[in-house]
């Protein structure tokens, strides 16, 4: 995995540099609240963590090598797929049960677990998500499918 950590690495980097671009010119803290160049530092500087703490921890080893060497060229696509259903499934069948959907299918494919705990993580997402977004922050999702009020 070491090559693909730093791979992975360099990729936050080059999101660190996209956000510090995209802030550079706004004011981060306004008034009362924070100003619009506040959320684009704030990534960058988790990301760049991120990406320091990723690159520091890669080490090659003999396991990384045969892990590159074995790793499937199908699985980014089939995540693709998954995901871009997922945008055409959303609304028609609301929010919470595609989102549920979604990590069901995506934890099944990266690390087959039991059922039980890939049932339990996907209606933990589901669960902060709604918490965070809907609850906190209060976002509006399409919680039900666009055909249920018809």
């Amino acid at each position: 995995m070491w090559l693909m950590d730093r791979i992975s690495s360099a990729v936050l980097f080059a999101f660190v540099i996209f956000y510090t671009a995209a802030g550079w010119g706004l004011e981060t803290w306004a008034k009362k609240a924070p100003g619009p160049g506040f959320m684009p530092r704030l990534l960058a500087l988790a990301l760049g963590a991120l990406a320091i703490l990723i690159w520091v921890q890669a080490k090659p080893s003999l396991e990384s090598r045969q892990e590159v060497e074995s790793y499937s060229k199908r699985e980014p696509f089939i995540i693709f797929l998954l995901v871009l259903a997922y945008v055409f499934v959303m609304p028609q069948l609301g929010f919470p049960l595609s989102n549920f959907l979604l990590v069901v299918a995506l934890r099944r494919m990266v690390e087959p677990g039991s059922w039980r705990a890939d049932l339990a993580g996907a209606i933990g997402t589901v669960a902060i998500i709604h918490l965070v977004f809907v609850q906190i922050l209060a976002l509006q999702f399409p919680v039900f499918p666009v055909w249920w009020g018809e």
